[in-house]
């Protein structure tokens, strides 16, 4: 016997439930979708917050030595984006992204990369001369409230202060110093100091750290054979390399650095490529 079911009306179909995907879910199909990318290291942080049909994907990865850290990132934006709609069927925005990477001539407005130096140093310097005075000052306090001999007598410090006349020599030094110091400090917080993180090509917002930049320019020149070692200091859009190798002959050397300075700096594609110099220092001849 053959039973005819009747068709549902499709209002009760719409009224039954639908398909919920969780942020974890995204997030966990974003971090194998990670691992499938070439370039990315072994480690990768991965937000997701689904809204509808939109999911939107915050993402932190490592990058692989010497892998470009732009075109990585770009090939992972793409592939995470194809590989969440496959699986999950969720749209991830084009182009979602807080942060950019500073363009010449542009300035990057914000950012997580910390690119100038915080000035932690002036900063804490001069917030613990700032204590030590208030402190001794509230010991000098409690001690006059207490009816104990302060450390700097009060009457003293009055009586001096009365006798000095402000064409002294006293006062002059002491006005001096105290408007350079805050000079000095006025420079410090206004002068922006080297960058600390140099930014890299690529739309995600990218950077190499400055120590780092310097020591794999640097593991290229000693590298090339001939050369015994190694100096590298970065001086505004200039690489200065002082190198020195053990033969008497220098020829070819300089361009043979150059040329692997040059090619470490297409892979690690930086914002601003420096001017590449070079110097070469011989051994003296035996004879």
């Amino acid at each position: 016997m053959i039973t005819t079911l009747p068709t549902p009306d499709p209002a009760e179909l719409g009224e039954r439930g639908r398909l919920t995907i969780s942020d974890g879910t995204v997030e966990r199909i974003a971090a194998r979708a990670v691992t499938e990318i070439d370039g990315v290291g072994c480690t990768a942080e991965v937000t997701a917050k689904v809204s509808g049909g939109v999911a939107t994907l915050h993402v932190r990865l490592s990058v692989s030595y010497p892998a470009s850290v732009g075109r990585t990132t770009e090939n992972a934006r793409a592939h995470l984006m194809r590989r969440v709609e496959e699986l999950a069927g969720l749209a991830v925005p084009c182009g979602h992204h807080r942060h950019r990477t500073a363009r010449r001539g542009q300035r990057n407005q914000e950012g997580p990369v910390k690119r100038r130096p915080r000035r932690s140093t002036p900063a804490t310097l001069t917030a613990v001369v700032l204590l030590a005075a208030c402190a001794f000052v509230a010991v000098i306090a409690i001690q006059m409230i207490l009816e104990q001999t302060p450390w700097v007598s009060y009457q003293s410090v009055a009586d001096a202060v009365h006798n000095t006349h402000w064409n002294d020599l006293v006062p002059a030094i002491a006005g001096g110093g105290a408007a350079l110091l805050g000079f000095i400090l006025l420079l410090t917080a206004i002068l922006p100091g080297k960058r600390t993180v140099l930014p890299l090509e690529g739309e995600l917002d990218s950077g190499a750290s400055r120590c780092s930049y310097r020591s794999t320019l640097r593991a290229a020149a000693s590298a090339v054979d001939g050369v015994s070692g190694a100096k590298l200091k970065l001086k505004g859009r200039k690489a200065v390399v002082k190198v020195s190798t053990d033969r008497t002959n220098t020829d070819g050397i300089a361009d043979a650095v150059r040329d692997a300075i040059s090619h470490r700096l297409d892979q690690i594609t930086p914002v601003i490529r420096p001017d590449v110099k070079v110097k070469v220092h011989a051994a003296r001849s035996a004879s």
